[in-house]
């Protein structure tokens, strides 16, 4: 009896045991299971919290696109349809003050720079300058990405971290920072080799190539007349989008340029919060823009072509009797001596018809006679032509000067520019122009002879002599159109105010002439 009570007893101690353990386990369980369930919350609401992040940093790149400073000064012409700088279009303020400078450095290469070439390269630097520290101060501006991150960031829950729980900007050391990606691959403007001035450094310009275009570098700074310029880089075919935190990090710090360099890309910091209460969790992301836009390079500009008077000039046996102008056409000039005297005679006067060379009275014509000149000047007055119209050659620019006829003045000033369609005209009316021209412009290079031409005497102008008889004296003699002469300017100018260079011409046509006298008998 007394060892079975004992039996029992032994039962009873190892079976509270058993329930004991089992319940500690139970216990064990349910907090492994709490802290699963707590660390899986943890590890969602991080996941989350990246999620919103990234959504908030992605609508950040995409929306620094609309971030905009109004054109100015020299940059009216490269606005957008409201005339505005945004990110989309800021590599055309650098386009615009490269080709300025690099024509500006074309021309002092040749010693024909002036001190107007250096005072506005100087101006065209500083406006360049001047519109990019605006648009960088919108462009990293805290208040206005913290106003694009928020909106984007609050519409991705953080239901795992607890009802109530929104994202918010992170108290982490440069919330906001930025940074220059992807240096040395292509930016957004495309340029044609032809549109550079003929004494660029095409190896020193870095153009990227592309599908069969060429693409102005991005974070490269360019040199001409010693300002370093530097565009932003868009990947093509690219789009705004998150970027790997080591490639951000890599590039936070601008290229050196002599105009405000603008950033690319972006980094945030985000943080969970439950209305005032900020707990510790904590998110990065890092995003680039793109606005997804090639432009092609052009500038907005205009060439002047001036005819200035033609001379003629009289002269009988070495001395002068009549000097007179004379236009382009359409039809020819008859032009009369004043009156002279031939030696113990009687006295004469010359006639010449002068304007042939022009004809039949348009501007090639006046410009190019028998094509003399056509060689030296169209290579020089085309690298201009290309860079307002890219699309142009020589046959369509001759048919457009031989399309422009000249009128009866003595002085003419004709443009080529381009019209709101891109298309190449060539007008006398200056109301036909775009308004951001400055038609009066003064050329910023020094005026050459670019083409001498040269023509035969009575070829094609002709004279001749007649005198009036008087008495017994009866006089004669002969006339004739001299060599005549002209000469082709050219002054090259930068592009600054629109100008980029004019091409101006006047002839000089001498008439020489010589008599003689023969004494008739009166019966």
């Amino acid at each position: 009896m007394i060892a079975r009570s004992k039996t029992k007893v032994g039962h009873r101690n190892q079976k509270a045991s058993a329930l004991a353990l089992t319940l500690a386990c139970c216990v064990v369980l349910i907090f492994v299971c709490f802290g699963f369930l707590t660390l899986a919350m943890i590890i969602g609401g991080e996941q989350e919290l990246n999620t919103a992040t990234k959504a908030g940093a992605l609508n950040v790149a995409q929306q620094m696109l609309q971030l905009s400073t109004p054109a100015t000064g020299q940059f009216t012409d490269v606005g957008d349809q409201n005339g505005n700088i945004t990110l989309a279009n800021v590599n055309m303020v650098y386009a615009k003050a490269l080709m300025i400078a690099l024509n500006a450095q074309d021309m002092q290469n040749k010693g024909l720079s002036t001190g107007s070439t250096n005072e506005n390269v100087q101006s065209i630097i500083s406006q360049a300058n001047s519109i990019c520290q605006q648009l960088q101060s919108q462009v990293t501006n805290a208040s206005t990405m913290q106003g694009y991150f928020l909106p984007a960031a609050q519409s991705n829950s953080l239901r795992m971290f607890g009802i109530g729980a929104s994202a918010d900007i992170g108290n982490m050391p440069n919330t906001w920072s930025t940074a220059y990606a992807f240096s040395g691959t292509e930016s957004n403007v495309t340029v044609n080799l032809n549109q550079l001035p003929l004494s660029a450094n095409i190896a020193n310009l870095n153009f990227v190539t592309k599908y069969g275009s060429l693409y102005f570098p991005g974070y490269k700074p360019l040199n001409a007349m010693g300002y370093n310029i530097s565009f932003v880089p868009y990947l093509l075919q690219g789009q705004a989008r998150l970027m790997a935190p080591s490639i951000f990090e890599q590039n936070t710090q601008p290229p050196s340029a002599d105009i405000m360099q603008l950033p690319n890309s972006w980094s945030v910091s985000g943080l969970e919060k439950n209305g005032a209460e900020v707990n510790g969790a904590l998110a990065a992301a890092y995003s680039t823009t793109n606005p997804q836009q090639t432009i092609p390079f052009k500038m907005n500009g205009f060439i002047r072509i001036k005819l200035n008077p033609n001379t003629c000039t009289f002269n009988f046996e070495g001395e002068p009797c009549g000097n007179f102008n004379y236009g382009y056409g359409p039809s020819p000039v008859e032009l009369t001596s004043d009156e002279f005297e031939i030696p113990e005679c009687c006295l004469g006067m010359m006639f010449a018809t002068v304007g042939l060379e022009s004809m039949p009275g348009d501007l090639y014509s006046a410009l190019f006679p028998f094509e003399e000149g056509v060689a030296q000047t169209m290579p020089i007055l085309m690298q201009r032509i290309y860079q307002i119209a890219p699309s142009a050659n020589v046959a369509t620019v001759t048919a457009l000067l031989a399309s422009t006829m000249c009128n009866d003045s003595n002085s003419q000033t004709y443009y080529l520019y381009t019209d709101k369609s891109g298309n190449l005209q060539c007008s006398a009316n200056p109301s036909n122009i775009p308004n951001f021209y400055d038609l009066n412009a003064s050329a910023d290079g020094q005026s050459y002879v670019i083409a001498a031409q040269e023509f035969a005497p009575d070829v094609p102008n002709n004279a001749e002599l007649i005198a009036e008889p008087e008495g017994d004296c009866v006089g004669g003699g002969w006339a004739e159109t001299d060599i005549s002469t002209s000469n082709l300017m050219w002054a090259p100018s930068s592009g600054y105010n629109g100008l980029l260079g004019e091409l101006s011409i006047s002839r000089t046509c001498l008439v020489e002439g010589e008599g003689f006298c023969e004494i008739i008998p009166i019966p």
